[in-house]
């Protein structure tokens, strides 16, 4: 399965380059690709600072222990209200929705993770969901199951987020990661989120996308 809507995040990068754009893998500083100088630079660097930046709270969807199992995970402020909750349907209306409940466990300072696993699922399905934020319901989202019987992957790895710090960029200023609003991450999600649009592009039969890590070039401790 994969869902249809990915999510922004501050754990994406540029360090690689896959087979639909160009045959390389890379993860090292040296092979550095400044994100500022591409088409869309300036509307995406709106949206890091409106939105991405700022937002702890996405969720993220991964396959369960089976093809009809999807496993949900996000954020939430740690204020005694967190709400484990996803609601799906099999349309955009939520009609008889089906809610599921997961746990909530205590997560990085100030926030809880929650979990929640959907089951029950079907092949070649669109279906939608909610999930719920400190209490309050997300917006409607959806995701796209596939074949049961067979399955394509892409294998991704090393997007090391962050790994641009201390690069100098077109616009004359140094990208660092000790701000909130983290610019060399900025910089590395816009040209993941592209390479991931490129490799979508070229292989729109895939069921799910797995990525060996690293995620991110910078833990929440800084190291």
């Amino acid at each position: 399965m994969i869902t249809r809507k990915r999510v922004l995040a501050a754990a994406l990068t540029v360090a690689m380059s896959m087979g639909a754009v160009g045959g390389a893998v890379y993860a090292a500083t040296e092979h550095y690709q400044d994100s500022t100088v591409r088409a869309g630079w300036n509307q995406w660097a709106e949206h890091w600072a409106n939105s991405v930046s700022k937002d702890y709270e996405k969720v993220a969807l991964t396959p369960g222990a089976d093809e009809t199992k999807m496993n949900f995970a996000w954020y939430s402020k740690n204020d005694g209200n967190a709400t484990p909750q996803v609601a799906v349907a099999d349309n955009p209306q939520m009609t008889n929705a089906k809610m599921f409940t997961g746990n909530s466990v205590p997560a990085v300072e100030g926030y809880n993770t929650n979990y929640v696993t959907v089951d029950g699922l079907k092949p070649n399905t669109n279906y939608y969901y909610v999930y719920y934020k400190n209490g309050q319901p997300a917006e409607t989202a959806n995701f796209l199951t596939k074949s049961f019987d067979h399955y394509k992957l892409l294998f991704v790895g090393d997007p090391q987020i962050g790994a641009s710090k201390g690069q100098a960029t077109s616009l004359g200023d140094t990208l660092e990661n000790k701000s909130e609003l983290n610019t060399a991450a900025r910089n590395d999600a816009y040209s993941w989120e592209n390479t991931l649009n490129v490799a979508m592009a070229n292989n729109p039969d895939v069921s799910f996308i797995l990525s060996a890590g690293d995620q991110i070039n910078k833990n929440v401790n800084g190291r």
